[in-house]
């Protein structure tokens, strides 16, 4: 699944998003993670916003998948690296 992620959201995740976030609406990093899930992850769940587990949820999948983001970021940062020489 982190592959449907591209390396630019990737990189805000890791480093930005994730880190920041919290299971509540009303935090910025949080809408930005659910809006990711429901763009590269899952496009065609059903967004419920207004409900609390669904929140935390889509927050812990994320946290689930950091392993995932991590190696292909690692992939990717290899490969641009490889192209140069």
């Amino acid at each position: 699944m982190a592959k449907n992620v591209p390396h630019e959201y990737r990189e805000k995740i890791l480093l930005l998003w994730l880190p920041n976030a919290t299971a509540n609406m009303a935090n910025d990093y949080m809408r930005l993670l659910f809006e990711a899930w429901f763009v590269f992850i899952d496009p065609n769940g059903i967004r419920k916003d207004n409900c609390p587990r669904c929140v935390l949820n889509v927050l812990e999948n994320w946290k689930s998948m950091k392993a995932e983001l991590i190696e292909e970021e690692k992939d990717y940062n290899l490969l641009n690296v490889t192209q140069w020489i």
